[in-house]
């Protein structure tokens, strides 16, 4: 009993200088007079400049606590902007002392409040936040048994920051983390607005879920997010921490993707008018071939509506895998237009110069408005199927479409071609062959039809199509002829049969017509060499069959 009565003794006169000596050290160190010290020595093993403009409180127990702000953090050497590379108003944490005494280190709440941190590239392609060759601070050895080691954390609060990469901007930032320990999940909440670029409208993002993590892998449940008026559910993991590969299982219940695609501002109250695609590729856009070469993913999302290049798709389903620079989107499946979408993506950009594969069949699917929220375009109405088969390679929008190689496949029933009034170009081409004047041009200016079918081999951005086919009640037409995608330029031959019946039959059986122009204003005309041709074979067949007819006739009569 003596001997535990003196080790109380010894424990307590020890526990009363220790929390003396911490009063001591508390009431005489001044932290702010250390200022200039920590400024230069963050500049030389980090070559930036460091500002600690406010006041440094420090608290040292129960806690180890620290409090700072106004405080700026400058730019590593290479970087000219004005703007500093991070700015704080206020930071605070707090480190508990006993747990210290076993190397690790468990840390309080950490708040921090006024966050402006800004993400810049050199023109030689270094980040602002990496640390310039040379001054990268060596720590100082440690034996096995004095290595600290990270304990919990119980919490973040970031309020009122902004994040910049380039001019991606990240405003009105608002996260708060709960309890961080590994294995243990950890709510997440967080709240901004997310700018693309300049001039584009901001993007409303807000949420919350369940991080949980370990030393290899980290995974995001029961996501709740908002994106404007959009709401995203689902999971997502990083797989290998290391290797950066990821892994989704995502819906959303609409998405407005034009909203974002389009960048340029525009008046409140405006609907955004995205360029169609032809538009689009007069300003070639750079496939982000650099970042795909690493990317490592393997996931699958689901829309229940969505606009994208003005098309409105509903119960969309997509997969995607990426790997070795290979993203391949399957499946690839969608409602639109009162049929159905299903094909397939592939974007080869391991090598030098990427290669896409696009495989796409739609099925009864009305054309007309199709066309006209996609290409604006005005010129085919019907129902029915297209199917595509097509390799193009590049390193641009531009430079795809240029190369686009494959066929495609067209079969419509019940419908009509826009710009085009082949009856009135018929007319014309019998008016020519009888030698009188050209008729009056109708009202219409369409063409109907009950099918039309076509295939066309592409080759470097040009459609050939040797089956173009047609029929429009007493109308039979066949034709050929090329089509550009990229200068949109047409060049068809076609002949049109007319059936008996038919007004103009007298005068021509079959009419040689021309369509040239562009897709957005087609012009169709008789083919006047053409047609010459055909009226003199039908001249020639008439005046053969009458001779035969009267050397017939002379014959039987020298037979009697």
């Amino acid at each position: 009993m003596r001997v535990l009565r003196i080790i109380g003794i010894v424990i307590g006169c020890s526990v009363v200088v220790l929390i003396a000596a911490v009063i001591a050290l508390w009431l005489t160190l001044n932290p702010n007079a250390y200022k200039g010290r920590i400024e230069a020595a963050v500049r030389t093993s980090t070559g930036r400049d460091l500002s600690l403009s406010g006041n440094i409180r420090l608290a040292i127990f129960p806690s180890l606590a620290l409090e700072l702000g106004p405080a700026t953090l400058g730019n590593p050497p290479g970087f000219r902007s004005s703007q500093p590379f991070a700015s704080l108003q206020r930071v605070a944490l707090r480190v508990r002392v006993l747990p210290l005494l076993h190397h690790q280190i468990d840390v309080g709440r950490i708040e921090i409040d006024g966050l402006d941190l800004r993400l810049l590239k050199n023109a030689q392609g270094q980040g602002n936040w990496s640390m310039p060759a040379g001054k990268t601070p060596v720590p100082a050895p440690q034996s096995s048994g004095s290595q600290m080691t990270l304990g919990a954390i119980a919490g973040v609060v970031v309020k009122n920051s902004r994040v910049s990469y380039q001019e991606m901007v990240a405003d009105h930032v608002s996260v708060t983390v709960g309890h961080v320990a590994s294995g243990v999940p950890v709510p997440v909440k967080w709240n901004l607005d997310l700018t693309s670029g300049a001039g584009a409208r901001p993007i409303a993002l807000s949420g919350n879920a369940t991080l949980q993590y370990d030393a290899k892998t980290a995974h995001l449940s029961a996501l709740d997010a908002r994106i404007d008026d959009s709401t995203l559910r689902g999971n997502a993991a990083v797989t290998n921490l290391a290797s950066g590969a990821m892994s989704f299982d995502l819906s959303i219940d609409r998405m407005d993707l034009d909203r974002y695609l389009n960048a340029a501002p525009r008046k409140a109250g405006a609907q955004p008018a995205p360029p169609p695609p032809a538009a689009q590729n007069q300003q070639p856009t750079e496939l982000p071939t650099s970042a795909l070469k690493t990317l490592q993913l393997n996931g699958k999302a689901a829309i229940g509506a969505a606009t994208i290049y003005g098309m409105k798709l509903s119960q969309v389903k997509v997969g995607l895998t990426a790997d070795g620079g290979v993203l391949h989107i399957l499946p690839a499946t969608a409602m639109l237009y009162g049929g159905t979408s299903k094909g397939e993506v592939t974007l080869d950009a391991h090598g030098n110069v990427p290669v896409l594969h696009l495989g796409e069949s739609l099925s009864g699917v009305d054309i007309q408005p199709l066309l006209t929220d996609f290409a604006k375009l005005n010129r085919v109405s019907g129902r029915g199927n297209v199917t595509l088969n097509l390799t193009a390679h590049g390193n641009t929008t531009a430079a795809l479409m240029s190369s686009l190689d494959g066929q495609a496949a067209v079969n419509l029933t019940n419908g009509a071609i826009q710009g085009i009034d082949l009856w009135s170009a018929i007319n014309s081409a019998v008016a020519l062959a009888e030698r009188r004047s050209l008729p009056a041009t109708g009202g219409g200016n369409s063409t109907r039809f009950d099918a039309f079918k076509a295939s066309a081999h592409l080759a470097n951005g040009v459609a050939t199509t040797k089956d173009l086919n047609i029929a429009s009640g007493d109308l039979r037409v066949t034709g050929q002829g090329t089509a550009s995608l990229v200068t949109e330029a047409i060049a068809y031959h076609l002949n049109a049969a007319i059936l008996k019946g038919a007004a103009a039959s007298a005068a021509l059986a079959n009419v040689p017509l021309v369509v040239t122009g562009t897709m957005k204003s087609p012009s169709v005309r008789p083919d006047t060499q053409s047609l010459v041709k055909s009226v003199a074979q039908q001249q020639l067949q008439k005046h053969k069959g009458e001779v035969e007819n009267k050397l017939r006739g002379v014959l039987k009569g020298l037979i009697h």
